[in-house]
């Protein structure tokens, strides 16, 4: 090739190496807009889940001699005797799309390898037979499974699909989201976008009704909206920031965190919670719950 041909290759690959489009990152607003679509199509999508949901709790006391599951008597501050409990449940992911939200109902059958009797089933037979008093018995069942939570803090937010709700898109004007970072999962990058509950009145609130806003971590890939993990945080600082001012107070509210990891289920062809871990601090106690979940399937055609 002449030196004449030869430049006039290398001006031609420049000039189309120029003219290339260059793909565009996409904006935090068209992915919050995905995982919005992301988070109604999942509603729709599932409107009734039924799994079995294995729960190890840890329990640790730190010398409060009020609560009868201590076996120390150790002042305050003092780490007691930790307890440790096992429990299986069937559980119930029920869709609500009037909230724009997820009911969860369980029925524990199992506590410490004993069985409390002998069917497993009974959540899925109320749906089947009727869905009108359905949730009258579902509730029943998941008041009666309360009693062997290990414990003073209710656990009322142990919804796995609950941070899905943020991202309803009547919902999101209420957050502020902010992208943190990237992460690789399972082959595929997914952004780490920060929120933080700016609406009001918030999704949930302190007993007396003083809001109670949520912040964490949604874990979401951009081109789909789909979520792969959550982060949700409530700190009681959060509501009362002068809390620290008043540790007689402080001492009778938690912080709460709950990390949700979705996996892929093959049968169901959708991704769906997998395990779920639950930390309540407070100040004379600590209660950890490691929860898997398996055996998912939907409930079609049930009773009305």
């Amino acid at each position: 090739m002449s030196r004449r041909a030869l430049l006039g290759t290398i001006a031609l690959t420049a000039c189309l190496a120029v003219s290339a489009p260059v793909a565009q990152a996409p904006s935090l607003e068209s992915v919050l807009a995905k995982a919005g679509e992301y988070a109604v199509a999942y509603n729709e999508a599932h409107p009734f889940l039924l799994a079995e949901e294995s729960c190890q709790q840890l329990f640790r006391p730190y010398g409060s001699t009020t609560h009868d599951l201590l076996s120390s008597d150790a002042p305050l501050g003092e780490m007691g005797t930790p307890k440790l409990r096992k429990m299986r449940s069937e559980f119930a992911l029920v869709a609500a799309p009037s909230l724009h939200a997820w009911v969860a109902f369980r029925d524990t059958f199992e506590v410490d390898g004993k069985a409390l009797r002998p069917e497993k089933d009974r959540l899925e037979r109320a749906f089947t037979d009727s869905r009108d008093t359905a949730p009258e018995v579902a509730r029943k069942c998941t008041d009666a499974a309360l009693k062997y939570n290990l414990g003073r803090t209710v656990r009322d937010v142990n919804v796995p699909t609950f941070p899905l709700m943020f991202l309803m898109p009547q919902r999101q004007k209420g957050f502020a989201f902010t992208k943190k970072g990237e992460k690789r999962v399972d082959g595929a990058t997914v952004w780490v976008v920060e929120y933080v509950e700016t609406g009001r009145p918030t999704l949930s609130v302190v007993a007396d009704g003083t809001p109670k806003p949520a912040r964490g971590e949604l874990w979401v890939e951009p081109a789909s909206g789909r979520v792969v993990k959550t982060h949700l945080v409530y700190d009681t600082l959060d509501a009362f920031p002068d809390m620290k001012l008043r540790p007689e107070r402080y001492a009778d509210f938690p912080r709460v965190t709950i990390d949700v990891a979705y996996k892929r289920d093959t049968a169901l062809d959708a991704w769906l919670p997998a395990e779920m871990e639950e930390v309540y601090t407070r100040r004379d106690e600590v209660l950890t719950c490691k929860i898997a979940y398996s055996k998912f399937r939907a409930l079609r055609g049930a009773g009305r």
